[in-house]
């Protein structure tokens, strides 16, 4: 699905940050 995609996108570009 689009929004597991985009969610998947979020954490994978947010989890460096962390």
């Amino acid at each position: 699905m689009l929004l597991q995609k985009l969610e998947q996108k979020c954490v994978q570009l947010l989890a460096p940050s962390l």
